[in-house]
C-alpha cells in the first residue's frame, strides 16, 4: 500500500513540474529578444563574410578592377537589381510568387542574393513563413554593414555548386580546367546555372572520364547521357543568360 501512495505521489510530483514549467515558457518571446535574436544572427553573418575574404580561394574569382563575366552571369541570372535594392524586393518577390502560383509552378527563385548568402551562411532550411522573415531582416541589415561586391564575392565562394563542391571556383577547376576568374562569358552562364541546378552525383562520379572541357556545348551533349534532365536545364538556363546579356548593360565595379 506505501509503494502505491509512493509511486501516486511520484506522479503528481511529475505533473505538477511539468505543468510548472509550461507556465513559465514566453511566447509569443519579447520584442527584446527577437531583436536581440536578430543581432546575433547578423554579427554571424557579417563576421563571415569578413572571414571568406582572407580565404585563398576568394582571391581567384575576384577582379579588383571590374565585374568578372561570372558575377555579371550571375547577376543576370540570380538578382538583376541586386546594386539597387537593399536586400530586399517585397513587391516584385510577391509578384513573381503569384505568378509562379497561376502558372502552377513551385515557388522559388524569389530571393535577393543578401537572403541567399543569409541562408547559406545560418544553415537554415526550414520552409516556413518565420525563416523568410528571420531571413529578410538580416539580408536588409548586413545590406548596411558589408559593401555589395564583398556580399556578392563572398556568396560566390561558398555557394553549393554541386555534390561534394562548395564554391564557383571548385566547380570551375572540375568543369573547365580554369580557376573562375578565367571564365568566358558562355562558360561563366554554365557555372552561374549551377547555383540553381547544381552538378549532380551522376556527373560528378564520372568527373574524371568526361571533364575537364573548354566547349559548353560538347559539356551539355556529354553529360546529357549520364543526366538528362540536369543537361537540359543547364542550356535553357545559359540560353536565357544569353538573352539577357543582349538586354542589359553591365555594371560598373568602380562605383561600388
Amino acid at each position: 500500500m506505501k509503494k502505491l501512495i509512493r509511486k501516486y505521489n511520484s506522479r503528481n510530483i511529475n505533473k505538477y513540474n511539468y505543468h510548472y514549467k509550461l507556465k513559465n515558457i514566453m511566447w509569443p518571446p519579447a520584442p527584446k529578444q527577437i531583436l536581440i535574436a536578430l543581432n546575433i544572427s547578423a554579427d554571424k553573418v557579417v563576421n563571415n563574410i569578413d572571414k571568406i575574404a582572407l580565404e585563398e580561394n576568394y582571391l581567384s574569382i575576384i577582379n579588383y578592377n571590374k565585374i568578372s563575366n561570372l558575377e555579371w552571369s550571375v547577376l543576370l541570372l540570380e538578382d538583376r537589381r541586386f546594386f539597387e535594392h537593399s536586400g530586399l524586393e517585397i513587391i516584385r518577390s510577391i509578384l513573381r510568387t503569384i505568378r509562379r502560383i497561376l502558372s502552377f509552378k513551385r515557388i522559388g527563385g524569389i530571393s535577393t542574393i543578401e537572403q541567399q548568402i543569409v541562408r547559406t551562411i545560418l544553415d537554415d532550411r526550414r520552409r516556413n513563413i518565420s525563416r523568410k522573415l528571420r531571413e529578410s531582416v538580416i539580408a536588409n541589415a548586413i545590406n548596411y554593414r558589408v559593401k555589395k561586391i564583398d556580399i556578392l564575392r563572398s556568396y560566390l565562394s561558398i555557394a553549393y555548386t554541386g555534390y561534394k563542391l562548395k564554391g564557383a571556383d571548385s566547380a570551375s577547376l572540375m568543369i573547365f580546367g580554369k580557376k573562375a576568374i578565367d571564365l568566358s562569358e558562355s562558360q561563366a552562364d554554365l557555372i552561374a546555372s549551377l547555383l540553381v541546378y547544381p552538378v549532380p552525383k551522376a556527373i560528378y562520379m564520372r568527373k574524371d572520364k568526361i571533364l575537364p572541357l573548354n566547349d559548353c556545348q560538347e559539356i551539355i551533349n556529354i553529360t546529357n547521357n549520364y543526366s538528362p534532365i540536369w543537361s537540359k536545364n543547364i542550356k535553357r538556363r545559359m540560353l536565357y543568360a544569353a538573352h539577357l546579356r543582349g538586354n542589359s548593360i553591365k555594371p560598373s565595379y568602380e562605383i561600388y
